[in-house]
């Protein structure tokens, strides 16, 4: 896949969190854009918020296979770098408005899947969240694209 310059997608993206035995299931369906830089491709979006306070997500397709998913914005209160490798544990930094916090992934499942005409694609991710050593809960992401 080769692009001149970013183009407009539909983001259809489900995520569904268990901690503690309870379970969270979201929705969004939000407008995007898609860029290639080099071998990565971007996708960049704004989450809507129940506040006012959508947050830019920006999702990194490497071509290793790995994904980066930053959330929120560098110079904001809170902002998230998750990193993705299949089967592998990674270390991670959250700032919240209570200071740094250092947590980690462990990705169970990592699949993503592009195609060109017409644009679309699909990414799954199924992870562990970790902060301290400790579990926080198990996390899974699909998000669903199309020019």
């Amino acid at each position: 896949m080769v692009l001149e310059s970013a183009i407009p997608i539909s983001i259809h993206l489900e995520t569904n969190i268990v901690q503690k035995g309870e379970e969270t299931h979201h929705v969004y369906d939000e407008a995007g854009t898609l860029a290639q830089v080099g071998d990565n491709i971007y996708l960049r979006y704004e989450e809507s918020g129940d506040h006012d306070d959508n947050q830019p997500v920006t999702l990194k397709l490497m071509s290793n296979g790995d994904v980066q998913v930053t959330r929120g914005r560098s110079a904001g209160d809170t902002f998230s770098k998750l990193f993705f490798s299949d089967g592998k544990r990674i270390i991670a930094t959250y700032r919240t408005p209570y200071g740094m916090l250092s947590i980690e992934t462990l990705t169970q499942t990592l699949r993503v899947r592009l195609r060109e005409d017409p644009l679309a694609g699909q990414i799954d991710i199924a992870y562990q969240l970790l902060a301290g050593g400790e579990y926080l809960g198990d996390y899974q992401l699909q998000l669903i694209f199309h020019a």
